[in-house]
């Protein structure tokens, strides 16, 4: 039995796919939007806001995201409620399944922004290097952090 370690010199993404959203609510009609971010790893919390903001663009909702003194505030003049799905809460310091009504002075995370990686960019490989068929098998083990 032979082990074999591989590292990953670049970082693997720390928002992954289909799982950081919010979704704005109207609080007059039944009108929803769902926003999702981009599949990426973000290195700082200003990027993290960035996007954020810019998926907001589309529609004038009156919801914004500035980042202060190391937290991410939500600034919600609009008509609309926003909900973050859990991971996305997560990520940006607030709370999980609550719904964030209007308010003229925003909402301010209670948490500093998370940007660790989801995943520990080391693979390690197992294999049977005694086995001379043509079917060695390959086990293949990743570490989660």
């Amino acid at each position: 039995m032979a082990l074999a370690e591989i590292t990953v010199s670049s970082p693997l993404p720390n928002v992954t796919k289909d799982t950081q959203f919010f979704t704005l609510r109207s609080t007059d009609t039944d009108e929803t939007h769902k926003y999702t971010l981009r599949w990426r790893y973000y290195d700082t919390a200003l990027k993290v806001v960035m996007e954020v903001n810019s998926l907001t663009k589309a529609h004038p909702t009156g919801v914004a995201f500035r980042y202060q003194m190391n937290r991410v505030k939500l600034i919600n003049n609009g008509s609309y409620d926003v909900e973050f799905s859990d991971a996305l809460a997560h990520r940006l310091g607030f709370s999980a399944g609550m719904l964030y009504q209007p308010r003229n002075l925003g909402h301010t995370a209670t948490r500093t922004i998370d940007l660790s990686s989801v995943i520990v960019p080391t693979l390690y490989v197992y294999c049977d290097i005694l086995n001379t068929s043509w079917s060695v098998t390959l086990w293949l083990r990743c570490f989660a952090s």
